[in-house]
């Protein structure tokens, strides 16, 4: 007899129902994650900054200083800076710095406005610490000298920089020695404001600086320096000579600034070994108690009757 054959029973294919309610639960889950992620991004970006203004609300403290002021040679403990200068950079940064711990903006507003004021070489850094303590760090500009002009002594730096600082004449003290009779105007901005932290143009400026640089390493620690009253540039844009001034007036022309080389004149350091000899002669004065002396050329000459500004006609010693 024979035997059947059965076939084997196929496995049932899901229905189109079936398909389509998974795929429509599928897509829904899309759909949901979507929106969460959606929902997630704009919370987060509409309400960042709303949560950093409560964060930093609750956070901020009133701003303090610390600001390492430029201090005296030789002692670390005092600072050369007026108190009335201080206050004016102090509050330069306390009218731009918010209290906000994130707000960056106005900590380069600050440092901006600081390298404006002239009185720093540059601002390497202005930065908040915990507690809102704002740290400004810098490279402070020196007052080496003063600039008389339009009856004002008007303090200068390295490389002649105009510094935010003027004086009665005279009232800066005789720390700082004294420019006259410079012809160029101090420097200005676009806008004819002054423009601290400049160098004075012309050249005068620069020239005399150099010269009081060597007169202050010949003789600081000496009594010539007291007699070194300032440098006289009334020469120099017509014939490239500057004059110290004595502390009672008189003129020793020195010639060409340190660094420089004339035609006709002696070395810098035959200069100062003549500065030298005079000061060690019966006056024990620079000027040898004359008005007029001129120290650049081969032979010194004095004119007890010069007056300054006019030209030499004395008598060849």
């Amino acid at each position: 007899m024979a035997k059947s054959r059965r076939k084997p029973k196929s496995k049932s294919s899901p229905s189109k129902a079936g398909l389509a309610r998974r795929a429509l639960a599928e897509r829904a889950g899309a759909l949901v994650f979507a929106a969460i992620v959606l929902t997630l991004t704009l919370g987060w970006f509409f309400g960042r900054d709303a949560l950093q203004r409560r964060v930093a609300e609750e956070r901020a403290e009133p701003v303090t200083l610390r600001i390492a002021w430029p201090t005296v040679s030789g002692d670390r403990s005092r600072t050369w800076m007026p108190e009335s200068v201080r206050r004016e950079i102090e509050q330069t940064v306390l009218s731009r710095v918010s209290p906000d711990v994130f707000d960056r903006g106005s900590l380069e507003s600050a440092r901006a406005a600081l390298e404006a004021t002239g009185w720093f070489e540059c601002v390497d850094s202005v930065r908040r610490h915990e507690g809102n303590v704002i740290e400004v760090q810098g490279a402070w500009r020196t007052p080496l000298a003063v600039v008389r002009q339009d009856g004002r002594d008007i303090v200068v730096g390295a490389h002649g920089a105009l510094l935010p600082l003027h004086y009665a004449p005279g009232g800066a003290g005789a720390g700082l020695k004294v420019i006259e009779n410079v012809g160029a105007r101090p420097p200005i901005r676009a806008d004819g404001s002054p423009a601290f932290g400049a160098p004075w143009p012309g050249g005068e400026v620069q020239a005399s600086l150099a010269l009081l640089d060597a007169m202050r390493r010949a003789f600081s620690a000496t009594r010539v320096w007291p007699q070194i009253a300032g440098v006289d540039a009334a020469q120099f844009a017509r014939s490239g000579r500057l004059a110290l001034v004595t502390d009672t007036g008189a003129r020793v022309v020195w010639g060409a600034p340190p660094g420089v080389i004339a035609p006709g004149e002696e070395s810098a350091d035959k200069k100062i070994a003549r500065l030298v000899h005079l000061a060690n002669g019966p006056t024990e004065r620079i000027d040898g108690g004359e008005r007029w002396i001129e120290i650049y050329s081969a032979l010194v000459y004095i004119d007890a009757s010069h007056s300054p500004g006019s030209v030499a006609q004395g008598d060849a010693r």
